[in-house]
């Protein structure tokens, strides 16, 4: 009998570890990702066995993923390396896709307990292929914005949404079927949700690298000023005074490197994650608006450049 490596039976579920959820048009969706740190796996575990207590359910042993329908709602629960997301789902004909959102069927007292601190926030409305196509003034009525974004999915499908946060704390988006499997479906909201998700933590590290840069310049020109007084050095005094500097400096260096290794190298993933669900919904342009690729390109893609930029020079220092 062959004997199996102990983490076999983990490696090969991991490929299933978050599978699509089929969804049947009409569908309210309300997705909230909890910044709850590497730490926070315990507390989040512990607040899902709470509803699943609370409904007579069963909670998860040790998946990082769980689903099932409670009744009022449906939950879709994932646990990720520094955060918790919580998607909650209700199928229901409506006529106003913003109004009543399904996160409202959710136990108000465990909601407002959610571990961590909310970083994303959205309500999504998932009409039916025979639903009526929106003009641009009742898309931006319903968005809540003029500056919608939006583009036809490949398969079929359409999604609109202005990556706004609302009065509610909520973001929108809305997706249109046309004629897609509920298997697609339930593939085409995953992947526009972990955009949106994946989009907000590979921003975490933005205000971390302007504050980088500026202290990066600082040791720049204090290192100059070192290399300058390099000959005015006449005793053992300056000598040790120079030690001292040099010193200051390698501690500022390291100080950079330690804070921002980490977050720099898991916005850079993020993005890559992002940028690799916008390719494989292969969108094709609605006239007269930006497609998501394109929103993604110029506002996104900027700021992940600094991010990296910022990088490579914390480690050019760190290195010198």
């Amino acid at each position: 009998m062959l004997e199996d490596h102990p983490l076999r039976d983990m490696l090969h579920g991991e490929v299933h570890a978050r599978p699509f959820v089929p969804l049947y048009p009409p569908e309210r969706v309300s997705h909230i990702a909890m910044d709850s740190g590497e730490a926070g796996e315990a507390a989040d575990r512990a607040h899902l066995a709470k509803l699943c207590e609370r409904f007579g359910v069963a909670a998860p042993a040790n998946s990082n993923y769980f689903y099932h329908d409670f009744g009022p709602f449906r939950l879709k629960w994932e646990r990720h390396t520094e955060f918790c997301t919580y998607t909650f789902l209700h199928r229901e004909p409506f006529t106003a896709p913003f109004d009543a959102p399904v996160v409202d069927r959710v136990p108000a007292d465990w909601l407002a307990r959610l571990p961590g601190r909310r970083l994303v926030a959205i309500h999504m409305a998932v009409e039916r292929a025979d639903a009526p196509l929106r003009d641009p003034t009742d898309l931006a009525r319903l968005i809540g914005s003029e500056t919608v974004v939006g583009s036809i999915m490949s398969g079929g499908g359409y999604a609109w949404t202005d990556f706004h946060v609302h009065g509610d704390g909520f973001s929108r988006i809305l997706v249109r079927d046309s004629g897609l499997s509920p298997y697609q479906v339930g593939r085409l909201v995953q992947r526009l949700l972990e955009i949106e998700t994946y989009r907000i933590f590979a921003l975490l590290s933005l205000p971390l690298a302007r504050t980088a840069a500026a202290e990066i310049s600082k040791i720049d020109h204090d290192l100059a000023d070192v290399t300058d007084n390099l000959s005015e050095m006449h005793d053992i005094a300056d000598e040790r005074e120079m030690l001292i500097r040099i010193t200051s400096l390698a501690a500022r260096i390291e100080r950079i490197a330690s804070t921002t290794t980490y977050r720099f190298g898991a916005s850079l993933a993020y993005y890559a994650l992002v940028m690799g669900r916008i390719e494989e919904l292969r969108e094709e342009r609605i006239e007269g608006l930006q497609t998501i690729g394109e929103f993604m390109e110029r506002r996104l893609a900027p700021a992940m450049r600094t991010c990296e930029s910022v990088a490579s020079a914390a480690r050019t220092c760190h290195s010198a």
